[in-house]
């Protein structure tokens, strides 16, 4: 069998193509191919174009250039990872709050009157930064209420001292009006013995009266006794009204003089009556003062508003505002830069975790490039925010450069556990891959991602135990792009 030998046409040249071209066309009869193509000009035409489609196809693949081979280089993948130590530790984000650095907002509404201060300016506390008025020709109600309010306060005051000593002598008059109801009570007692013994005598003169009557009658022989008779009966009748008349003063003077009668339990009472009201309408007074010495702290304060001043002796930072601009209720006018400063790191943790912060290991807190390490200064026992807890950290003084109120910073805290659970590390949530037969983590070793089976234990938070798998100085990637193998490259 003749095997015939493939022969490589992608390595012909143009040059090549154009001889062979050329020793084929001798070969040729002309002649016969001109009466071809009369004969039929149909199998010419289709052939002539097949022909030239042929060398349009051939000419495309000779002139296509070679392929370059290029070599890919993956980029390294750049991942954040949760180193495993022998003491378990959870990452948070702590929130700086930073005390003696104020931004100072407006308190009411109005117009920028003056501003009173300018950046880098120091001043001492209470000092006055900016005026503000109620409309833009300046002045403002505020002032004159409290000119009101002072005025009151002035007359209260100026009269105070007369109506108390009015109340003082209405007390007085009081005593003396009950003293007076005694002593005459007394009088009216010390009578009474005057007005029986009166009584007595009158009562013996009308008992003479009378046994002179019965013998003037029992002697009366044709009436020669009738003018002694009728004289002696006027007599009685005279001495008997008088004895009427004293015995009712006498039920008079005992029914005054008795301290158990209602008259003096009448006047006792006035008495009680007038002293209570007189205790009622001093505490009044005492009352209308007070209320009129808040009425004008209550203006004072609300002038106040009007015209800010330095909380603390410091440095005015930045200014926001400018003259004649209109303002409301918290715009911010100057932050403040005080003398007196404080920092500290506020870490919210969920109550199954809160128990288990450790206060006598440090935690790490990353302030820039810098770790600081802290204990707890403080750990809530009650939820401080909906299910949170607080801890708080305090940093030092050079710790303040750089750190604005309200940023937050990362800190690790240490987990305190039983003395059997020491080696028990702990990692996110989110490094984990879990599926229905096990459990996997991303750890990095030799630049490179690998996959480590791992046995997890209990979920505290946003971390959870590992009970097997992972070892102290393991770098678990947290980040959820990577699969194994692939290149990365650290970045925390």
């Amino acid at each position: 069998m003749k095997r015939y030998k493939r022969k490589n046409y992608a390595s012909f040249t143009v040059s090549d193509l154009k001889s062979k071209f050329s020793v084929l066309l001798k070969k040729i009869n002309l002649q016969k191919v001109k009466l071809f193509i009369k004969r039929k000009p149909m199998t010419s035409f289709l052939f002539s174009l097949g022909f030239l489609l042929f060398l349009i196809l051939l000419s495309s693949f000779l002139s296509r250039p070679k392929p370059v081979t290029e070599t890919k280089q993956s980029l390294p993948k750049k991942v954040q990872v949760y180193k495993i130590s022998n003491i378990p530790r959870v990452s948070f984000q702590a929130q700086i709050e930073k005390s003696g650095v104020v931004k100072i907002v407006s308190q009411t509404s109005g117009i920028i009157e003056t501003i009173n201060v300018k950046e880098g300016q120091f001043l001492g506390r209470g000092g006055n930064l900016i005026n503000i008025s109620s409309t833009y020709a300046g002045g403002n109600t505020a002032s004159i209420q409290t000119s009101i309010a002072a005025k009151q306060y002035k007359l209260v005051t100026d009269t105070y001292d007369t109506q108390k000593d009015i109340i003082g002598k209405q007390r007085d008059v009081a005593q003396e009006n009950n003293d007076n109801s005694n002593q005459l009570r007394d009088i009216a007692n010390k009578s009474l013995d005057e007005t029986r013994s009166l009584i007595n005598l009158n009562q013996e003169i009308i008992d003479t009266l009378n046994e002179n009557l019965l013998n003037l009658e029992s002697t009366n022989t044709n009436d020669v006794n009738r003018t002694a008779i009728l004289q002696t009966k006027q007599a009685i009748s005279q001495v008997q009204a008088g004895q009427n008349q004293i015995r009712s003063a006498l039920r008079a003077a005992e029914y005054q003089g008795s301290a158990d009668n209602p008259p003096q339990k009448l006047a006792d009472l006035q008495k009680d009556i007038t002293l209570k009201q007189l205790d009622i309408q001093e505490k009044s007074l005492e009352l209308n003062k007070e209320i009129s010495r808040l009425q004008l702290s209550l203006a004072f304060i609300g002038e106040s508003f009007f015209h800010p001043v330095a909380p603390f002796a410091g440095t005015v930072e930045k200014i926001f505002v400018r003259q004649g601009q209109n303002v409301t209720p918290g715009t911010p006018l100057l932050s403040f830069n005080g003398q007196n400063k404080s920092l500290s790191a506020l870490v919210k943790v969920p109550g199954d975790l809160v128990g288990s912060v450790s206060k006598t290991e440090d935690s790490n807190l990353y302030i820039g490039s810098k770790i600081i390490k802290q204990k707890p200064d403080f750990v809530s026992s009650e939820a401080t925010d909906g299910q949170l807890y607080s801890v708080i950290y305090s940093l030092a003084e050079e710790d303040l450069p750089g750190i604005a109120d309200g940023s937050y910073i990362k800190i690790e805290i240490p987990i305190d556990y039983p003395e059997s659970k020491k080696t028990i590390p702990y990692i996110p949530l989110d490094a984990v891959y879990q599926t229905q037969e096990q459990e996997t983590v991303y750890v990095v070793r030799n630049n490179k991602a690998e996959a480590q089976q791992v046995k997890l234990g209990n979920v505290l938070g946003e971390f959870v135990e590992v009970l097997s798998g992972l070892n102290e100085g393991d770098r678990v990637i947290i980040d959820r792009n990577v699969i194994k193998g692939d290149s990365v490259k650290i970045i925390n």
